[in-house]
């Protein structure tokens, strides 16, 4: 037997090149070896088994394969994200709730923010109300009489309303804040009352066919006859606390209803009102900046506007 050279054997376009020993036997034709039939026959096996693929798959190129995370398992076949692919491990947090500006209740005319009922008929809101400058700020004064309210226009749910108000001479005085109040015309309408009579201010009631869960009784929070007190009412989703001069006089909760306008009383004693703020509150539960803070900015004596600053 005479050895040859070594040669190539033609295989299918898309097999890989393999070389082939061969010899030239006597009878004039090439004998492939059993070897070189062995490789091709795996090679073409293998390339049949494979799942179909990328190109690059194909051509003995593969991609570096990455682990998924929960987010892609909600791709959308357009590839656009799904808006409920969010990792449920991270918690969502709602973004901050804006402050509401606080405003002045005695800025601009009585007559723009406020209207009046009156226990007499043919009473006039001058007779009974009537805004003065003091000092370079403006003061509300109630005569007492007729008996009757002074309510606002706008109807409030959520709310911190801050003021302050004294008694000139009257060592029994009295009167109160109406909230959630429906402007009835009687005495006195369907609202939770809050008592600014002398000796029990800060009590909290309902009045009318106003309901709640309780009532709160307060004494010995006012200030001595001729000195300014201050009140302070949070109300939010049907509960209504109290703070007089500083301390808790008391909260009730469950009121019914829980939403119209803020009415102050006229009841037979002159009172003298300043910095009638408030502030419109949101629904949600009061962050702890919010259940700390302890009074509304008082309204700025040199901008009756409504622009407000600290009481000092």
């Amino acid at each position: 037997m005479i050895a040859s050279p070594r040669l190539h054997a033609t295989l299918p376009p898309d097999s890989p090149v393999v070389t082939l020993p061969v010899t030239l036997a006597s009878s004039g034709t090439f004998r492939v070896l059993s070897a070189g039939l062995a490789a091709h026959s795996a090679s073409q096996a293998a390339l049949n088994q494979q799942p179909p693929g990328s190109a690059e798959e194909k051509n003995g190129t593969s991609k570096e394969s990455t682990t998924p995370n929960k987010g892609d398992a909600n791709r959308s076949q357009s590839g656009k994200d799904d808006p409920t692919a969010a990792d449920q491990d991270t918690k969502v947090r709602k973004p901050p709730v804006a402050a509401t500006p606080s405003v002045n209740l005695l800025a601009g005319s009585l007559e723009e923010t406020w209207t009046m009922f009156s226990s007499k008929e043919n009473t006039r809101l001058s007779d009974v109300w009537k805004v003065v400058e003091s000092g370079g700020e403006k003061l509300l004064i109630c005569t007492g009489t007729p008996k009757g309210f002074l309510i606002t226009k706008r109807q409030y749910q959520n709310f911190e309303l801050s003021f302050e108000w004294k008694y000139v001479s009257d060592p029994n005085g009295n009167s109160g804040v109406l909230a959630f109040t429906k402007n009835e015309p009687r005495l006195w309408p369907t609202s939770l009352q809050v008592q600014l009579h002398q000796p029990s201010a800060g009590s909290i009631f309902p009045s009318g066919d106003a309901t709640s869960d309780s009532a709160k009784e307060a004494t010995g929070l006012a200030l001595e006859i001729g000195k300014w007190n201050k009140c302070r009412v949070v109300a939010r989703n049907g509960k209504v606390s109290v703070e007089i001069n500083g301390k808790q006089a008391g909260e009730v909760s469950g009121c019914n209803p829980y939403q119209g306008s803020i009415a102050l009383q006229s009841e037979g004693s002159e009172t003298h009102f300043r910095r009638i703020v408030i502030r419109e509150l949101p629904e949600q539960a009061p962050s702890i900046a919010d259940e700390t803070s302890t009074s509304l900015p008082q309204p700025n004596a040199d901008s009756p506007g409504g622009s407000t600053e600290t009481d000092g």
